[in-house]
């Protein structure tokens, strides 16, 4: 796959001298939504998701497909604080079969503080990063579009390695995390 097939989600194009192995968009101007449906779509082996929280649905119903094919290993790592918002709430009671093993939800290692990543990675390959947020505020697919934010695209083996190793970690975390919640008494 060839990173290309994204230039159609931005609004003023790419230079023809570009570099093929990234691409970057913009929500004000650019369909940030669009990128990350369409990179959703194209998982065939393997989704990692670092984020602060999103409240998507259309992105979350993606996830859970993916989560519910047996051919293709889901990770997501979640902030504590952003899960627990309204609609965030809303879109885990739907994924709740998936708590604990494709989903994690959890605070930052560093003095636990949020966990303020917004990023992704498909098939040991391509990773997002930025500070696009998953919502209709966020992504700039919206009249209700708000915020300045970046998305980018890479296509990398090694950064997307990296990134999985980064993910190994926080997972390894947030998952103990949970499971110390379980066991306290309520």
């Amino acid at each position: 796959m060839n990173l290309s097939y994204l230039d159609r989600f931005s609004t003023l194009g790419f230079p023809s001298d570009y570099d093929a192995t990234f691409r970057t968009f913009y929500a004000q101007h650019d369909d940030c939504h669009g990128v990350l449906v369409a990179l959703l779509g194209a998982v065939a082996t393997s989704l990692t998701v670092l984020m602060f929280g999103y409240d998507d649905d259309e992105l979350n119903g993606l996830i859970v497909k993916l989560m519910a094919n047996r051919d293709v290993t889901v990770s997501v790592c979640l902030d504590a604080s952003q899960a627990g918002g309204l609609h965030e709430r809303a879109i885990l009671a739907a994924d709740k079969p998936y708590l604990g093993n494709s989903i994690v939800i959890g605070t930052s290692a560093f003095g636990h503080q949020i966990s303020h990543e917004k990023g992704l990675c498909v098939d040991g390959r391509f990773t997002v990063g930025g500070s696009t947020n998953w919502s209709q505020s966020g992504e700039g697919d919206s009249p209700s579009a708000r915020q300045n934010n970046e998305l980018t695209v890479f296509d990398s083996r090694p950064r997307a390695q990296f990134f999985e190793y980064q993910a190994q970690l926080i997972r390894r975390f947030m998952a103990t995390q949970m499971a110390a919640a379980a066991r306290k008494p309520t």
